[in-house]
């Protein structure tokens, strides 16, 4: 009996892990997903490393987000969901890396390095009553300090 839990134990363990868990690629992606979906900022702001969130501190707001929901939804529909498909996620060369890293120092004024990162290429489809519309969005999944964020 001990033996079965612990196979159980350690393939729903392999299993979380091979999936990514919430910090993968696809779990922050999701978060970020249903932060707009739900207008809730905090969510957003979970996805993205704090250099970044502060930066934009004023700008990922649940008021934001309810204003650009406002405009969604004249659009496609009362209804409007955001649903995404990844299309790709290569990883980034050293050089690349290096020089993203120079970017963000620069533009965030931050010390913080991306130890490892991932160029994903993302659909998004915007439905509603109304219409649905797809429209690409290109992002880094980057590691810093050991937990992985979004940046775009």
């Amino acid at each position: 009996m001990k033996k079965r839990f612990l196979l159980l134990f350690v393939a729903v363990v392999a299993l979380f892990t091979a999936c990514g868990g919430s910090r993968s690629a696809e779990g922050l992606i999701e978060k970020y997903v249903q932060g707009f979906n739900d207008a809730d900022a905090s969510k957003i702001r979970d996805t993205y490393p704090d250099f970044y969130v502060k930066f934009y501190d004023d700008q990922i707001t649940d008021s934001t987000l309810e204003t650009m929901r406002k405009g969604y939804k004249e659009t496609y529909g009362d209804d409007v969901k955001i649903t995404y498909k990844i299309e790709s996620k290569e990883k980034v060369s050293d050089e690349e890396l290096a020089h993203a890293n120079s970017t963000l120092k620069s533009k965030y004024n931050t010390n913080e390095e991306a130890s490892e990162c991932y160029s994903l290429k993302v659909v998004l489809t915007y439905s509603g009553s109304k219409k649905t519309e797809d429209t690409k969005w290109s992002l880094g999944y980057c590691k810093y300090g050991g937990t992985w964020y979004l940046i775009d």
